[in-house]
């Protein structure tokens, strides 16, 4: 069962996931271009760095088993605001704890952040689903290539940012920022919830 909607509205929500696929993309890479920084910060080895990543991958594995059940009981909006906020809170933790220089406190971050993206990688790709079944048209290509297109830009501002001495908690600051600005407003158009029962 679905409900009906206009044609506006459903290029809204084709307009709306097109953006949370770009963001996310974007938050990816310009996060992986400033991991040699975090290994400057809390003078880390190599194998020191790829344990405290890890730890949002370890996230990001434990939230995606629980995803499809978030997204059938609130919806794929719900569920963005909620893994974008976290996200984007996450993202704010990981920026204190390097000014603070606490590898402890970098890697809980890490893990909420993984937790926050595994969730919206889900939530984001049931809608695109949802839209592309009532265009009837393949656009879910448009999706994936807003991701690729979102990570290399934030490949750009993360090595611009490097470049020009940005530190990196300011620069995660700013992205927590548009995540969470991004994540609030463009579920707005999404396409209505239909609850499980």
């Amino acid at each position: 069962m679905s409900i009906a909607v206009s044609s506006q509205k459903l290029n809204a929500a084709a307009a709306a996931t097109f953006l949370v696929f770009g963001v996310n993309g974007l938050v990816f890479a310009s996060w992986a271009a400033r991991i040699p920084a975090v290994t400057d910060i809390l003078h880390l080895t190599s194998g020191q760095m790829g344990t405290l990543l890890l730890c949002t991958a370890i996230g990001s594995l434990l939230a995606l088993p629980t995803a499809g059940g978030v997204v059938g009981r609130i919806g794929t909006a719900n569920t963005l605001r909620a893994s974008g906020l976290l996200a984007a809170l996450a993202g704010i933790g990981v920026a204190l704890s390097l000014t603070a220089e606490s590898i402890p406190g970098t890697a809980v971050a890490l893990f909420f952040f993984g937790v926050g993206i595994g969730l919206w990688d889900v939530s984001q790709n049931i809608e695109g689903a949802d839209v592309e079944h009532r265009l009837k048209r393949t656009i879910m290509p448009q999706f994936h290539a807003a991701f690729s297109g979102g990570a290399f830009a934030g490949a750009l501002i993360g090595a611009g940012l490097s470049n020009m001495g940005v530190g990196l908690p300011l620069h995660l600051l700013v992205i927590a920022g548009v995540v969470a600005v991004s994540t609030m407003l463009a579920p707005r158009y999404f396409l209505p919830h239909i609850p499980a029962e």
